[in-house]
């Protein structure tokens, strides 16, 4: 994660890759961390929002996802050691 933009990559035991880049608006030092992508699709298919807020703090940290306005629930997702 930089500044303007979301790197996601994925692969799996078969080894199947896949990579996607996303514009994003983001404040802070780059930061590179892993999750659980099933994990990831569990709480944001929960949103009624087409805009995700996702709040991490470190590279260790656990990912806080909600709603930018009037979200009844927050999700948490913790990372994975690579």
């Amino acid at each position: 994660m930089t500044s303007d933009s979301l790197r996601i990559s994925t692969h799996n035991p078969e080894h199947d890759e896949a990579e996607e880049e996303l514009a994003i608006e983001y404040s802070g030092d780059p930061l590179s961390i892993a999750f659980n992508a099933q994990y990831l699709l569990d709480a944001v298919s929960n949103l009624d929002s087409d805009i995700a807020v996702l709040t991490i703090a470190s590279n260790a940290s656990s990912c806080f996802i909600d709603e930018p306005e009037g979200c009844a629930y927050k999700f948490i997702v913790m990372p994975m050691r690579l």
